[in-house]
């Protein structure tokens, strides 16, 4: 059985954990495959998602492969102007029709920064192609399954082929029993896992990150008592810890999605998580570090209230700084010294966990029925 699995490899630890997870879960239970990459900013983002090139690659990985597995990570997302089939999936039409084999799609987010551009009509339109062609569908649970819906209703599209998406657990959340943490009763290492964007708009209107980054109490605080633990290269432009857990040259070989388990390996000595995007949350539940949240995106503070989670969540929305910089610090200081806070972050978390497991292995069940 061969596999080709589409995604954004060696860019970032969320994207290759979520990429490389259902890959670990299929190989165990259907133990003929053969996986193949294919890294959507390499082969289809370097041409802007080209009509007639992306239709070129996908006649050949049909000849080559048995199915095509799409995700995961926040692969729907739509910048216009950027991408000929008008979202950063190489996906319209014309490109679906080369593809004749099997498509499988596996807890693709919809991966919106707030004040930005989200799905266009076009967009869109090519969305439900290709939910349309797939033989298995799915969102990520973290509100990318109510925010579809809203876009079926927002463009009146066929509400029976929303009946076709299943939401399912963000594979970040998926680790073995022996790969997770036990339970501590004392907080010391503290890690501040940032999220460097290049993109102006992301930084002003989404992410805030001025509200952690230039706000002097909670830089003092990161400073002194975190150590800094990057998600993507762009991360080393801002450090703030004066602590760091590797150099960039060993960063560069462990962002290499083939050594996530690696770079992983660290979270067995981390104690508190402090992270600005969606995955330091989602791989801290999953490793069970405690963390605090910071819902600069939707899809964080959509998790949250999910989940029920919002009292471990700073939500920036409509706040000062100052107000962000004494949430922090409240947190900061119950996470570190309330022993019953910390439990109940535990508890809550387990519960998290165990509902994940139980659809996360029945949903790759049912993909494996798919291709085998």
């Amino acid at each position: 059985m061969k596999i080709i699995q589409l995604g954004c490899y060696n860019r970032n630890f969320g994207d290759s954990i979520a990429i490389y997870n259902p890959r670990r879960s299929i190989s165990r239970k259907v133990l003929d495959t053969e996986w193949k990459d294919l890294c959507l900013v390499e082969k289809f983002h370097t041409h802007h998602c080209n009509i007639k090139k992306s239709s070129q690659q996908f006649d050949i990985i049909s000849k080559e492969h048995n199915v095509l597995f799409v995700g995961g990570a926040g692969l729907v997302e739509s910048w216009p102007g950027n991408f000929k089939t008008h979202w950063k999936l190489p996906f319209d039409k014309t490109t679906l029709k080369s593809i004749k084999i099997p498509i499988v799609v596996y807890g693709v987010g919809l991966n919106f920064h707030r004040g930005c551009q989200d799905l266009t009509e076009e967009a869109f339109k090519n969305l439900c192609l290709l939910i349309n062609q797939s033989e298995y569908f799915s969102v990520r649970s973290d509100g990318s399954y109510e925010n579809l819906y809203k876009f079926f209703e927002k463009y009146n599209a066929n509400k029976n082929l929303f009946d076709k998406v299943k939401e399912v657990p963000d594979a970040a959340l998926i680790f073995d029993p022996e790969e997770q943490n036990e339970r501590i009763q004392t907080i010391k290492n503290k890690i501040f896992n940032s999220a460097w964007s290049n993109k102006v708009v992301i930084r002003e209107k989404s992410r805030k990150l001025h509200y952690v980054l230039n706000n002097e109490e909670i830089k003092n605080i990161l400073k002194e008592q975190y150590i800094f633990y990057p998600h993507t290269p762009k991360d080393f432009n801002k450090i703030i810890c004066k602590k760091q857990l590797f150099s960039r040259k060993d960063f560069d070989n462990l962002v290499k999605t083939k050594n996530i388990y690696e770079a992983l390996s660290h979270y067995d000595k981390f104690h508190l998580m402090f992270g600005l995007h969606a995955h330091a949350q989602l791989i801290s539940i999953g490793k069970n570090v405690p963390c605090i949240s910071y819902s600069s995106f939707d899809k964080t503070g959509d998790f949250v209230k999910k989940h029920d989670l919002q009292e471990f969540n700073i939500e920036p929305q409509g706040k000062s700084k100052e107000d962000v910089a004494q949430e922090f610090i409240s947190l900061n200081d119950k996470f570190t010294n309330d022993s019953d806070f910390l439990n109940k972050w535990y508890d809550k978390r387990d519960a998290i966990v165990k509902q994940s497991l139980q659809i996360y292995e029945q949903e790759i069940s049912n993909i494996c029925e798919i291709i085998k």
